[in-house]
Formats: C-alpha cells, sequence, structure tokens
C-alpha cells in the first residue's frame, strides 16, 4: 500500500525497499561467474567458427567481465539512490519549494 504525506509526497515503505536492495545485491555473485562464462562460450564459438585462436576466448571473457562490472555498477547505484530515498529529512529539489510547479511567478 502506497503511503502519502499530507502535502501529498509519497513515503516508500521501508520493508519493501530493504527486501529489494537485498534482491538486488544478492544477485551480484551470480553475475560475477554467468557473465564471463558467457562470454568463455561465445569466444570459444566463434573461435571455431573462425579460426582466430586465442582470441575469440581472450575477447569474449573480456566482454563478459567488462559486462559483469557494467551491471554490478548499476545495482549498486540503483541500492545507493534507494537508500538515499529512504531516509529522513532529505532535501528537496534544487531552487523550489518541493512542489515540483514552476517557480516564475503567475
Amino acid at each position: 500500500m502506497k503511503r502519502f504525506t499530507l502535502s501529498g509526497e509519497f513515503v516508500p515503505d521501508r520493508r519493501y525497499s530493504q527486501l529489494r536492495q537485498l534482491g538486488l545485491l544478492a544477485s551480484i555473485p551470480a553475475l560475477m561467474v554467468i557473465a564471463p562464462l558467457l562470454g568463455l562460450f561465445a569466444g570459444q564459438w566463434v573461435e571455431e567458427r573462425f579460426h582466430l585462436q586465442p582470441w575469440g576466448t581472450i575477447v569474449g571473457l573480456a566482454l563478459g567481465f567488462g559486462a559483469a562490472v557494467r551491471e554490478i555498477a548499476g545495482i549498486l547505484r540503483k541500492v545507493k539512490d534507494d537508500d538515499d530515498d529512504d531516509r529522513p529529512g532529505r532535501p528537496g529539489p534544487p531552487g523550489g519549494d518541493g512542489s515540483g510547479g514552476d517557480d516564475r511567478g503567475a
């Protein structure tokens, strides 16, 4: 159930936020294993198909590790953003009263 303050701001439920963070962080070890393995298998396929030993495996592993690092960075960014959103007393948007409206005189 969504909760709102009297001013209409959404208040996230900490229970679900913590579960989401746990799920995101728990996926990191699997990413560290699966992405390089997929790169390895793709590289071996390229080697067999185009006779590019050992470059197919080397490039495939590098791409697998790069994909894992990129995805892990995105997960950590999401967890940090969720954690920042859960903290009470965070400042509103810059240059406004938090209403999200236009600050020009009307």
